[in-house]
């Protein structure tokens, strides 16, 4: 593999670790605004796992730059 299809690789998998970090925060938020309080219970293990995830791709970002 040459050194253009490594760097078209990170950028390509940059860009959407970007885009999917995007529509994940934008779920959270979504649904942090909109739950009742009798589904907050759900939304407190949705929640864990959403931040989980957001955390996840931000430290393979870091990795990776």
């Amino acid at each position: 593999m040459g050194e253009g299809t490594i760097n078209y690789a990170y950028n390509f998998i940059l860009d959407n670790l970007d885009l999917i970090e995007k529509r994940l925060d934008d779920l959270h938020t979504y649904l942090e605004n909109t739950f009742t309080y009798e589904e907050r219970k759900v939304w407190n293990r949705a929640d864990r796992d959403l931040i989980f995830a957001l955390m996840k791709i931000e430290e393979i970002k870091n990795d990776m730059s």
